[in-house]
């Protein structure tokens, strides 16, 4: 039986292991390797204004 019956698969943020199959499934690499934060776009918006200012923090990959 599922641990988890009232949500669907991946949907479970303190997941951990078990989310990371479904994870690895729907192709969210940079969900994978940041773990459970956002991708940078979706965490700070204005980094795509400011890619520098978004590399000088590390928010974004340098390229």
């Amino acid at each position: 039986s599922s641990p988890l019956p009232s949500l669907p698969e991946g949907s479970a943020p303190a997941g951990g292991e078990q989310a990371s199959a479904p994870g690895k499934r729907e192709g969210g690499g940079a969900r994978r390797r940041r773990g459970r934060q956002p991708p940078p776009e979706e965490e700070h918006p204005l980094s795509s204004l400011f890619p520098a200012k978004g590399v000088a923090a590390g928010l974004v990959p340098a390229g």
